[in-house]
């Protein structure tokens, strides 16, 4: 029982955002490439999981508060044994473990994962002893990517490691854990600890932004307004003119780090390619309004695009469409 779906890191939507409005420097490239190789290690450990398990609940991609301390659970299975915690790292090539250490070609990596791991699950037993309830805290490190080797001479590293050719028989092993009233408490105590990534405060300059509409499907700015859509000259790709409206709210959102925003921010994104009044019904339908009139700021409602996108049954007259649309 999935209780918290998981979804792209803050980071990672940041990047993919600035990626589309801006030229990247070869230090921002890295980050993106980082990032959206954690979330694909990510992905894949959730498709093993949703094959092998379906009764036990699990928090995927969460932080929690605990006291004065911030774990991060990238997947957290709850059971009325207790706390299971997944480190994912989606590591690939052939790595050594030695001196407490972490190797990839010889070369130091900046990460120690087990320390990461003893760190997290120490912290969860905060929680134990804060309600005054029994239950066991178990943390593995699991590597998702088959390319991925590990050699160690330290023998106690391979009780706290899951192989991508282990983690289906180790899920496995799960399947007779149980679920009762017990677990439904625990959970409820996660869920009374989570926070938003307290870590991600990274904004952009939006006058280093690219303005315009891009194609959502190819990302090439070179897109044609019809009556009611925007079409892309390469890849004929169409978008509703509220869809491309609901876009640069999402990116603005994104990359001034939930920063209220403005209707002429939203215009002067599309570069002025959209009236306001347009742009006013849209925001409206996805944002709070913060202030009224002249002045009115607003505040994005959802995580992302594609969770707004979602988040309505699309029955226009007028939809997206990747079929060239004539006039």
């Amino acid at each position: 029982m999935i209780i918290q779906e998981r979804k792209p890191g803050r980071e990672l939507l940041y990047y993919r955002a600035l990626s589309r409005r801006q030229e990247l420097d070869q230090n921002n490239k890295k980050l993106l490439d980082i990032h959206e190789r954690g979330y694909k290690g990510e992905l894949t450990y959730d498709e093993v999981y949703d094959k092998t398990l379906n009764h036990l609940h699990v928090f995927r991609g969460i932080y929690l508060k605990v006291n004065n301390s911030i774990i991060q659970c990238d997947a957290l299975i709850v059971s009325d044994n207790g706390f299971m915690l997944h480190e994912i790292k989606n590591y690939s090539g052939n790595y050594t473990y030695a001196d407490e250490k972490w190797f990839v070609r010889n070369f130091q990596i900046s990460e120690d994962p087990l320390s990461q791991l003893k760190r997290s699950t120490s912290r969860l037993l905060k929680i134990k002893y804060s309600y005054n309830i029994n239950f066991s805290i178990e943390g593995k490190i699991v590597f998702p990517n088959i390319d991925f080797s590990l050699t160690s001479d330290y023998d106690n590293l391979w009780k706290f490691t899951i192989m991508r050719n282990q983690l289906k028989s180790h899920l496995a092993s799960f399947k007779d854990y149980p679920v009762t009233h017990k677990a439904a408490e625990l959970v409820e105590i996660i869920k009374s600890h989570i926070v938003e990534d307290p870590f991600f405060n990274i904004r952009a300059d939006f006058n280093h932004l690219k303005k315009g509409v891009y194609c959502r499907a190819c990302g090439s700015y070179d897109m044609e307004k019809l009556k009611f859509h925007f079409r892309c000259s390469s890849c004929n790709h169409c978008d509703t003119i509220h869809t491309v409206i609901l876009m640069a709210i999402t990116d603005l959102n994104t990359l001034l780090n939930k920063e209220k925003i403005t209707r002429k921010q939203v215009w002067m994104l599309l570069n002025g390619q959209v009236g306001l009044s347009t742009i006013t019904r849209v925001l409206k339908k996805y944002c709070n309004i913060q202030n009224r009139g002249a002045w009115a700021s607003y505040q994005f409602k959802y995580y992302d695009f594609e969770d707004a996108y979602k988040s309505e049954s699309r029955v226009w007259r007028y939809k997206d469409s990747n079929i060239t649309i004539i006039n």
